[in-house]
This record gives structure tokens, sequence and C-alpha cells, in this order.
């Protein structure tokens, strides 16, 4: 292609084009172009000067994509949320919030507890809903407890050991943690919220699971406890619907209850966006918690 069949494929003069490339390589003091063959072919430079061009288009593209959510959404909130407590969660949240307030784009990223500390530390959502006891000592994190959740003994309702132990089988009756010494347990990573309680309950029961598996999920663990004869632990509230699959139940344990908060967790370092308000003004009605309990700056 030579100048004239570019000038045309461009809607412009021959010259008009001619006297742009000479200013543009006059501004970059490199030459794009290599006139002395036919047909014309880019410089070295001229390939490098292209490769920037064509980045360049490509977040032009983006950006309108993304500037062009403002047409319909005004706010974009980003919420951290434990992984499987969407489901217990999100349902009201589209079902009531979302139609009251149409101009809000919420976006949800699921994820363990520490991944998503790690968001919020770099600024990629604006506050979580997540497990964090009471002793956590995450830099710059403040929460605001939703609800205080019994963690119980999760399995399902056909396990055999209901027929070891009939006495169980009364969903009142709390299981003796010791009589449950020779089951395989699904225990959730060590640096998890939820582990860091079973484990310190072990601890001061003095019992130690003969077989466990590790797992980052807790999702997963359910789908494996609703198949096998296997035990976990899960955090039980009656503040929100259970999550659980109808073939599982849970036990509660017998001594001293263990509870870990389920909480709403952001920076405190860092001003928190005003139209975060209204979300977790909803968040907290639905856990009966006054919004006077958020204690940030904004």
């Amino acid at each position: 292609m030579n100048l004239t069949q570019a000038a045309e494929s461009m809607f412009v003069t021959q010259p008009a084009l001619s006297k742009y490339l000479a200013k543009l390589e006059l501004d970059l003091g490199v030459k794009l172009v290599d006139r002395s063959k036919k047909p014309l072919c880019l410089t070295e430079a001229g390939m490098v000067y292209y490769s920037y061009v064509e980045d360049y288009e490509k977040m032009i593209r983006s950006l309108k994509k993304d500037l062009s959510q403002f047409n319909v959404y005004q706010h974009h909130i980003r919420i951290g949320i434990t992984t499987w407590r969407g489901a217990a969660i999100l349902p009201k949240v589209y079902e009531a919030f979302i139609p009251k307030y149409p101009n809000y784009d919420l976006v949800f990223r699921e994820s363990v507890g520490t991944t998503l500390l790690k968001e919020l530390e770099a600024r990629n959502l604006d506050f979580c809903l997540m497990n964090l006891s009471e002793s956590s000592t995450a830099l710059g994190v403040s929460k605001v407890v939703l609800v205080n959740e019994e963690i119980r003994i999760v399995m399902r309702k056909q396990h055999p050991f209901f027929s070891r132990f009939p006495q169980y089988q009364d969903e009142m009756y709390p299981v003796d943690i010791h009589h449950l010494q020779t089951e395989s347990c699904i225990l959730l990573q060590p640096s998890q919220q939820l582990t860091k309680c079973v484990e310190a309950l072990f601890r001061n029961k003095d019992f130690h699971p003969t077989r466990t598996l590790r797992l980052y999920s807790m999702s997963t663990a359910l789908s494996i406890l609703d198949h096998s004869d296997i035990i976990s632990f899960y955090p039980h509230s009656v503040r929100t619907s259970s999550t659980l699959n109808v073939n599982l139940t849970t036990r509660r344990i017998l001594g001293e209850t263990v509870q870990l908060p389920f909480a709403l967790v952001y920076r405190s370092d860092f001003p928190l966006n005003p139209a975060c308000i209204p979300v977790i003004e909803f968040l907290l009605n639905m856990y009966e918690v006054p919004l006077s309990a958020l204690n940030v700056f904004l």
C-alpha cells in the first residue's frame, strides 16, 4: 500500500496524510515509515509506535465499556463474602434491596476469609461479610458483629453414628464429642477462622480426631458430607436461613457453647464510600443490628 491508497482508505487527501505523518515523525524524532521501499513499510520504530497505538485503542475500548455502566448504575459497590454464605444472604439482597435501589450495582466476590482480607487491604473491596473472631488482630480492620454463630457438628441424617448412639437422634440432645473419636472428620485450612475455633475446642476437650481431611471450601465439605459417612463442623445461626442440604443435620456439642462471630468487616484506616451506607443499613437490619454499631468516618 502507498500513501495515496492509505489516504483513500482514511477518507483524507494524500497531501494531508503526508503532512500529518511528517509532523508526527518530527514530534517523535524518529522515522516511522520507510519510504525507500515499495510498498511502504514500517521502520523498527514504526512497529513499536504501532504496538502502542494498538494497546491504546484496546484501553479506550475497555474504558468505554466500563464507563457505559454508569449510564445504568450510579453506584458500584464491591462486597466480599465468604464462600457458601451467598445462598443465605444474596436472595434477600436481590429480592428486597435491588428493587428499592435500582441505581446500585452490587458486585459480590466470593472467597475464603484470608483472601477477602487481602482484597480489602488492597482496597479492591468496599467491605466484607465473613467470620472474624473476637481475637482477630488484622491491621486496619474493624468489624460489626452481625450474629454470634454456634459451632455445631454436621453430618448426614442417615449417618451410622445415630445407630450406635440412638440418644443423639433427638436434635435437642447435645453430643459428647468423645463419642466421635472414631469418625473421619473434615476441617478447613488452619488459617480459616472456623478451623481456629474448632481446633481450640479440640484442645479444650482433649479430643484428637483419628482421620482428618483438610479442605479450603465449606461448600465442598458439605457436598462430601451429603454423600459419605464423614463429619464436620458448621457455624449455625438462627438469624439466617440454613444453607444445608436436606440430607444433612447439625447437633449441638455437649458443654460450653463455642461461638464464632459473623461480621461486617471494613477498613478502619480508610474512609468508607458513603454510597455503601444504604447497603450496609440493609444488611444490619437483616440481622437486627442498629446502624449506630457502625463506627466509621466517611
